[in-house]
């Protein structure tokens, strides 16, 4: 199940740029809020995800991943 989860947290940060809610989550995965919310207590318990705001919606982020901005079609590296 955190599998569920944490694909869905990487794939809203890939689209959209910022984390998604708990609802987002719950929504995604099928599951109830409560479920979401155990869960992330227990990501950041262990460590997966990291937060300077804990009960601020979006404020968490993976720990180890490092959001690169995408280049646009016509920039060559």
């Amino acid at each position: 199940c955190h599998g569920s989860f944490s694909r869905s947290i990487v794939s809203t940060l890939q689209n959209n740029r910022y984390a998604p809610s708990y609802k987002e989550i719950a929504e995604g995965v099928g599951v109830s809020d409560a479920t979401v919310l155990r869960h992330m207590d227990m990501f950041r318990a262990d460590g997966l995800i990291e937060t300077d705001h804990p009960k601020t919606p979006r404020a968490f982020r993976l720990t180890g991943y490092e959001f690169v901005p995408r280049r646009k079609k016509h920039e060559t590296v």
